[in-house]
């Protein structure tokens, strides 16, 4: 069973149960299909407070965590955790295995990491291959099988670089090596984005306009990280390009940057468009905003 919101955790301890702690809407769908093709169920926290929460409730055999939440961020979870465990709060529980999850360079998160007591980490958007080998080294008994569902060894594999000379707004290898080739669930995750996209850049737009270089900044990781999960890389190029404007404070560039943005969104929008819808495609729900504002990551 996969969960999309927060649940209540299980009953009993359950080695094939995996907490997910993640607020952004895409990469909350993503790492949710890829742990089910990798034969897994999930419960899913959407900040670190109600991962905290289905911690304390549930036995899980790992958790996976974002750095960058709202109200209390990865490392705040990890050393609550670690609080607790030391602390006998939960007697008789094994010690859980926690790995963070950044889209941002890990030499510069390692240290303060490792002090809060995490495991390890993966990079965003996470490679299917790479999230079956870190399961396979800290859960081995339970993933002596390759990937379930029929999944190709290349896709799990597969990573994409961005091409200067590539112009194309979207390469839709990247999304199908990331959760497969099903049309219904690859459509579904791109219309999300296109919503989420929406409302994140209307705040980068006003960020921008009001010279406000640290909200320009953080809008612009937030969307940066599903624009390459949905194959948009040419987009989160030019976020990683107006994040880092944004932490030098330099709304000059930003504005320039701006431009450029709102013309490769729009040529975003126009390629999704134009995806015939899958047959069994439903109404698009946007929950990349529960407990929070947005694609983060």
């Amino acid at each position: 069973m996969i969960t999309d919101h927060v649940t209540r955790g299980p009953a009993a301890p359950d080695p094939r149960r995996i907490l997910v702690a993640e607020d952004n809407g895409i990469n909350q769908k993503l790492i949710l299909r890829q742990l089910a093709l990798l034969g897994f169920d999930a419960d899913l926290a959407v900040d670190g407070y109600e991962a905290l929460a289905c911690w304390q409730r549930g036995h899980y055999a790992l958790l996976l965590c974002d750095l960058r939440m709202p109200r209390m961020d990865g490392c705040e979870l990890a050393v609550a955790i670690r609080i607790a465990e030391q602390a006998g709060l939960r007697a008789g529980a094994p010690r859980t295995t926690i790995i963070a999850l950044t889209a941002s360079t890990w030499g510069e998160q390692a240290d303060k990491c490792r002090e809060a007591g995490m495991d390890g980490y993966l990079t965003k958007p996470l490679q299917l291959g790479d999230l079956n080998a870190l399961l396979q080294v800290w859960l081995p008994e339970w993933t002596d099988n390759p990937p379930a569902r029929g999944t190709a060894a290349a896709a799990s594999n597969a990573s994409f670089a961005t091409d200067a000379g590539n112009r194309a707004p979207v390469d839709v290898r990247v999304l199908e090596a990331l959760v497969g080739s099903d049309p219904a669930i690859n459509r579904s995750l791109q219309r999300q984005f296109q919503l989420s996209a929406a409302e994140i850049g209307a705040r980068l737009g006003r960020a921008c306009a009001g010279r406000d270089s640290l909200r320009a900044s953080e809008q612009a990781h937030k969307l940066g990280s599903g624009a390459r999960a949905v194959g948009a890389l040419p987009l989160g190029a030019l976020c990683a390009q107006m994040e880092v404007a944004g932490n030098n404070d330099d709304p000059d560039a930003l504005a320039c940057l701006w431009v450029m943005f709102e013309k490769e969104l729009a040529a975003v929008n126009r390629f999704f468009d134009a995806v015939e819808p899958a047959q069994d495609e439903g109404p698009i729900v946007d929950n990349s905003t529960a407990g929070s504002s947005g694609i983060t990551a």
